[in-house]
């Protein structure tokens, strides 16, 4: 009688463990940056959740430049995110931001500077880069 209580009590326990899980899981969804640009270079990206505030941002997810016409993929749980895009040619660095972007399925962010009009370039952060001029 023992035993069947002790082999009981443990399977209630794991149907208790794994049924909390069950309903804490969050399904996941591919992200697709894509780098849109003739001659601008992906050199930062970062995400929030929009709960996060103004400054929390994740650490930087590239490594390495994302080139021209490149892309980067990353997980998300399902959710609400913001963006944070720094591109670079050889005169600037542009910085871009996407707002409120929900995750609900795979997806691709189409990062195109070129692409944006006039009244969204305005928008965008854009610091010119000092030159080291050479004798």
């Amino acid at each position: 009688m023992k035993k069947t209580l002790t082999v009981l009590a443990a399977i209630v326990i794991m149907i208790a463990i794994n049924g909390c899980q069950q309903f804490m899981y969050t399904p996941s969804h591919n992200v697709e940056v894509y780098n849109n640009n003739d001659k601008k270079f992906m050199t930062s990206f970062y995400h929030r959740d929009y709960s996060y505030g103004e400054d929390v941002w994740s650490r930087d997810h590239l490594y390495n430049d994302l080139g021209p016409l490149e892309s980067y993929n990353l997980v998300l749980d399902e959710g609400t995110y913001d963006f944070k895009f720094v591109l670079e040619d050889d005169y600037y660095s542009y910085t871009m931001y996407e707002y409120d972007v929900y995750v609900h399925s795979d997806i691709t962010l189409d990062v195109c500077y070129d692409c944006l009009k006039k009244a969204d370039k305005d928008k965008v952060i854009k610091v010119l880069k000092n030159k080291v001029k050479s004798d």
